[in-house]
């Protein structure tokens, strides 16, 4: 198909800051499909979705159930419950944001430039806004080829390019990222006998990733309290 995968142009050492902007343009375009309510997307066409008749809330629980049920690693099983009675504790809701279709993995090989668009979208679903920018926070600045120097950066590249596309960031993003961002680092955990298969120690590794997690399911529940 025509274009160039994102992840090509970010390993060949392209500039990133303005890849970034393009990222945050695209997901802001996705948003602009808005919705009554949200809701997990069961069936539907080009010109219409089908969706759960579910509140935010349990839309955010079932999507957790749904990507824990096909893989996930043994040794942190437990994870996917910790992680829904937080979404369950926080209790975040959708006051003054209307719910817009979430793509929910705009990793680097899903986002295509020139021209540009998303594949891949059998996780999509729909809700808060938000959650859709904390994804591609994750995907794109979250991985191990990010330096902690150039993430602050990128980060705002980012979100310069959601800005020039909505004009703003989502409502009480900043206030919702702790939670947001517990939930899309489940794959890190999710996906650990993948990554971390040549780790000198997988035990201590693992240790460190359940630390890590649990700080943040602690985190969402402060701020939210």
């Amino acid at each position: 198909m025509p274009g160039t995968v994102l992840n090509e142009l970010w390993t060949n050492e392209a500039d990133r800051k303005p890849l970034l902007r393009q990222v945050g343009n695209q997901i802001a375009a996705v948003h602009e499909a808005e919705f009554d309510q949200p809701g997990m997307i069961i069936g539907g066409d080009a010109s219409e979705l089908h969706l759960t008749d579910t509140s935010w809330v349990e839309t955010l629980c079932e999507t957790v159930e749904w990507r824990a049920q096909d893989w996930f690693a043994d040794r942190f099983r437990d994870l996917p419950g910790q992680l829904i009675n937080t979404i369950q504790a926080v209790d975040p809701t959708l006051d003054g944001t209307t719910p817009t279709l979430i793509h929910g993995d705009p990793s680097r090989v899903n986002v295509y430039l020139d021209p540009n668009g998303l594949l891949d979208w059998e996780r999509a679903l729909v809700g808060d806004p938000a959650f859709g920018l904390a994804e591609a926070l994750f995907h794109h600045l979250g991985q191990p080829d990010v330096s902690e120097d150039e993430r602050p950066v990128l980060q705002s590249a980012l979100y310069e390019g959601y800005r020039e596309r909505a004009g703003t960031l989502p409502t009480g993003f900043e206030e919702k990222i702790p939670l947001y961002r517990a939930i899309v680092n489940l794959l890190i955990p999710q996906a650990f006998d993948d990554w971390a298969s040549s780790a000198e120690s997988k035990d201590a590794l693992a240790a460190d990733v359940r630390e890590d997690f649990e700080s943040r399911l602690d985190q969402a529940r402060r701020v939210a309290s």
